[in-house]
C-alpha cells in the first residue's frame, strides 16, 4: 500500500496555508488468502487494485510553524484465517522536509499504542523521516469470516483493523517563522505480511 500525501505549505506575514487532502495510491499487496484493505472514511473498504480513496487531515486548517496536523489511516486485514503484520514509512520531499517531525499511534480494539515518535511532544520527540525506526509490532488479526468485497461497509472483528494516526509536526522556531513559503510532499509506505 502506498500513501502518497502531497502538500502545499505558503507562509505569508509568518501565516501558513496546509492543504487538507491527502490521496492513497494502493499497490497490490496480496497473495492467495492473505490480503489487506483500506476503509475509507465514510466507512467503506476498499480493496487491493483500487486507484485511489482520499483522506483529510483531522484537526488541522492551517499549518504554521508550531502546528501539528494529523493524518488517519484505517487498514483492515482481509484474510480470513491469517494474522498480518504491518509497518509504515515515510517519505518526506520539499524544501521543509528536513524539518518536519513524525510520531505515529495505532488503535485497535480499543487500544492506543505509540508506533513511533510522541504525538504529545512532537518539537521534542518527533523524529525525522530518515529515522523512523523500521521495526514496528502493529498485528492485525484474522477477519475470520469470508474477505469483504470492494465498496461494502467495513465490518468485522475490531482487533482486525486499525487506525494509524500519522502525526506531521511543523517545529515553531525562528527560522521556520521567517520562511515566506515551503512545500512539504509526504509518502507513506504501508508494508504488510502475513504472521
Amino acid at each position: 500500500m502506498l500513501l502518497v500525501v502531497s502538500s502545499c505549505i505558503a507562509v505569508v506575514n509568518a501565516r501558513a496555508a496546509f492543504s487538507d487532502r491527502a490521496v492513497i495510491d494502493m499497490h497490490t499487496i496480496s497473495s492467495g488468502t492473505f490480503s489487506l484493505g483500506l476503509v475509507t472514511p465514510s466507512g467503506f473498504a476498499t480493496q487491493v487494485g483500487a486507484k485511489r480513496a482520499t483522506l483529510s487531515y483531522a484537526n488541522e486548517d492551517r499549518f504554521v510553524p508550531g502546528a501539528t496536523a494529523r493524518i488517519d489511516i484505517r487498514v483492515f486485514n482481509n484474510s480470513p484465517t491469517i494474522a498480518a503484520n504491518i509497518r509504515l514509512s515515510i517519505v518526506a520531499d520539499g524544501a521543509l522536509a528536513d524539518t518536519v517531525r513524525f510520531s505515529a499511534s495505532s488503535a485497535s480494539g480499543g487500544e492506543t499504542v505509540g508506533v513511533f515518535g510522541s504525538p504529545d511532544e512532537p518539537e521534542t520527540n518527533g523524529l525525522a523521516a530518515a529515522v523512523i525506526p523500521r521495526s514496528q509490532n502493529i498485528s492485525l488479526s484474522p477477519r475470520i469470516s469470508e474477505p469483504i468485497a470492494e465498496g461494502a461497509v467495513w465490518s468485522g472483528p475490531a482487533t482486525s483493523q486499525v487506525v494509524l494516526s500519522v502525526y506531521v509536526h511543523l517545529p515553531n522556531t525562528d527560522e521556520l517563522r521567517a520562511v515566506a513559503h515551503g512545500s512539504l510532499s509526504l509518502t507513506i509506505t504501508i508494508s504488510g505480511s502475513s504472521l
